[in-house]
């Protein structure tokens, strides 16, 4: 779209002067809330996203001559009709949150909590769309709010949408440090908790981020769902482009994405659409990423071993997607990546933690990552789960086998009561849990470790 320019040159009467006149071309300069903070087929604002979004809020502030939109976009992956109605959705969540405006993650919770409407259009032709807040998002929230007075948040643990013991724990503690009803107040209950919960759950979280855009900023309206038709990525082949697959092929992190589209008074066209805007030109502000070197160093549980032949998934920046198999000495180098933020996910029966201090957050399998210079990154990976095969072998006091009952105490506590050896004294069992466990024979101990 071209636009006009005017200035006003002040000439002193009856005398005479020269001056230059420069002319700029105007963009539209973009923010991008990268896909790496949204989940497949979620609009939630990760604690991890919280980052970027401050400091894109600061940025936007700053830039106080333009007006402000929010887009939110998908991946190809799955029917257009879903893809416009979730992009609405998480441009919907980032708008709410940077106008710390707990009203419109209510608003949301009950649209995707209540009967289908137009933002639960159904993924595919049967089956309703995964998109709910529920326990998930509550351990999202309880893991990123800080207790008063402490450093420490009111959930550690992983973010697998289990209301176990440690996340009601988490929020009983929550509830009773915001002075709410121990076991929350009457009226509608969303995955289990009450309306109030999660309205002071909304407004902590989104209140530790103190700035906020102010509503005059906004252009009318002051947000688009784009859905799949503005990839930065393109994961179709030539011609297919608009065809309606549910395939793993199509998805893409990287297009998963909220934008911030500040828009120069001159380029705002008449009508606000998608096409409108995205036939013009864009640059990313404030400057492009730099190009840098990543190396990850992965250890075993116990931090003390390099972790070789560990299959990594790295998503992020630029759509930027690799996998990586750990070296001898358990790292992987990546020499062709820009500044931005990166996810590196392992197998499921492991979980991550991160050694290198204020380079991000790791929860479960999955770890997030904020690289603006070259760095070495140290990880550790363990086991959730070790089990081993338990053999025992009892004898009598003169070495013959003991055939006949016995009471085993596990590590956990638990007894398994009148087990029974066989004809040789021996008794076996795969997938019991490492620790130390007590066999018990006529008031006799013996302390076996496995």
């Amino acid at each position: 779209m071209a636009a006009e320019a005017s200035t006003l040159i002040d000439v002193p009467p009856c005398g005479a002067g020269s001056g230059v006149i420069r002319l700029t071309e105007e963009h539209i300069c973009v923010h991008v809330l990268d896909g790496v903070h949204f989940d497949f087929d979620y609009c939630f604002v990760r604690p991890e996203g919280r980052v970027v979004i401050r400091e894109i809020v600061t940025a936007v502030n700053q830039a106080s001559d333009r007006q402000l939109l929010i887009v939110g976009h998908t991946d190809r992956s799955g029917l257009n009709a879903y893809n416009i109605a979730l992009s609405r959705r998480r441009a919907r969540s980032v708008l709410a949150y940077v106008r710390q405006n707990v009203d419109g993650w209510m608003d949301l919770l009950r649209t995707m909590m209540s009967s289908p409407g137009s933002d639960t259009t159904p993924r595919s032709g049967t089956g309703q769309s995964y998109d709910r807040w529920q326990t998930r998002e509550i351990q999202y929230m309880l893991s990123a709010i800080q207790r008063p007075g402490s450093s420490n948040t009111y959930y550690g643990g992983p973010i697998d949408n289990i209301m176990g013991s440690d996340t009601r724990a988490g929020l009983d503690a929550f509830r009773a440090d915001a002075g709410l009803p121990a076991n929350g107040g009457s009226g509608t209950r969303w995955a289990g908790v009450d309306e109030e919960t999660w309205r002071v759950l909304f407004e902590r979280y989104m209140t530790q981020d103190a700035e906020a855009i102010p509503p005059e900023r906004f252009l009318p309206p002051e947000l688009l769902g784009c859905g799949e038709q503005y990839p930065r990525i393109e994961t179709r082949a030539p011609g297919t482009e608009s065809l309606d697959l549910v395939d793993a092929e199509a998805r893409s992190e990287t297009n998963r994405r909220v934008e911030f589209l500040l828009i120069p008074p001159a380029l705002v066209p008449a009508s606000v659409t998608c096409a409108a805007l995205y036939d013009q030109p864009m640059v990313i502000c404030p400057e492009d990423p730099q190009p840098i070197a990543a190396t990850f160093k992965f250890y075993d549980g116990d931090g003390s071993r390099p972790y070789p032949d560990l299959d990594v998934a790295i998503t992020g920046q630029g759509g930027f997607t690799r996998r990586r198999t750990t070296s001898d000495q358990g790292t992987i180098l990546l020499d062709d990546i820009t500044q931005g933020d990166y996810r590196l996910t392992v197998a499921d029966d492991l979980s991550l933690e991160l050694r290198t201090a204020g380079l991000g957050t790791a929860r479960g399998n999955e770890a997030s990552v904020r690289l603006q210079r070259s760095t070495v990154a140290e990880l550790e990976a363990a086991r959730l789960s070790q089990t081993v095969t338990l053999r025992i072998e009892l004898q009598n006091e003169w070495g013959q086998p003991y055939v006949g009952p016995f009471d085993l105490t596990l590590p956990g506590g638990e007894v398994l009561a009148g087990e029974t050896t066989d004809a040789a004294g021996r008794w076996e069992r795969a997938g019991m849990a490492t620790g130390a466990y007590t066999v018990t024979i006529a008031d006799q101990f013996v302390s076996l470790v496995e």
